[in-house]
C-alpha cells in the first residue's frame, strides 16, 4: 500500500492498495462495490490490474508431498486456504504444482510479529528434507 496526500491550497489525495480477493469473489462486484464507495465519499477510483483468485486442491502433488512428510515427522499436517497470502493467483497461468509450507504459526505470516522457534525452524528443514525427494519424482 502506498499513500500520498497534499494540502497546499488544494486538497489532493493518493491510496495505491493491492487487494487479494478470495475464490468466488466476482471482479464486476468488487468494481462496483469500491466505485459506490468511492463515489459516497466524493473520490474517483482506477483499478490498475485484476488477477483471478486461485486454490489448489488436497489432492495436488505438492500438498500431499508435503502432507506425507509432516505426517512422518511425527506431525498431523493442517490444511489452509492461503486468502492472499502467497502467489499462487499469479503463478497459477504456468500451469504448474503448488503448495505453499512453512514453519511458525501462519496467523503471523507477514505480519511485524512473525517468528518461529529454533525448534520449528529444524523441524521446517526436516519436513522439506522428507518431501523433496517425492516430489522430485512426481513433478
Amino acid at each position: 500500500m502506498d499513500m500520498d496526500g497534499h494540502e497546499a491550497g488544494k486538497r489532493y489525495a493518493k491510496i495505491i492498495m493491492d487487494l487479494r480477493l478470495p475464490i468466488g469473489a466476482q471482479q464486476d462486484e468488487i468494481e462496483n462495490m469500491l466505485s459506490m464507495t468511492a463515489s459516497d465519499f466524493g473520490v474517483g477510483t482506477e483499478i490498475i490490474e485484476y488477477v483471478e483468485p486461485y486454490g489448489v486442491s488436497k489432492s495436488d502433488p505438492v500438498i500431499r508431498a508435503f502432507r506425507n512428510a509432516i505426517r512422518e515427522t511425527g506431525n498431523s499436517p493442517r490444511i489452509l486456504a492461503k486468502q492472499g497470502t502467497c502467489d499462487f493467483n499469479v503463478l497459477s497461468k504456468w500451469g504448474c504444482h503448488m503448495g505453499a509450507y512453512g514453519p511458525g504459526d501462519s496467523k503471523y505470516d507477514h505480519s511485524s510479529n512473525e517468528r518461529i522457534s529454533i525448534a520449528e525452524y529444524l523441524h521446517g528443514i526436516e519436513v522439506l528434507k522428507l518431501a523433496l525427494p517425492e516430489l522430485m519424482g512426481k513433478i
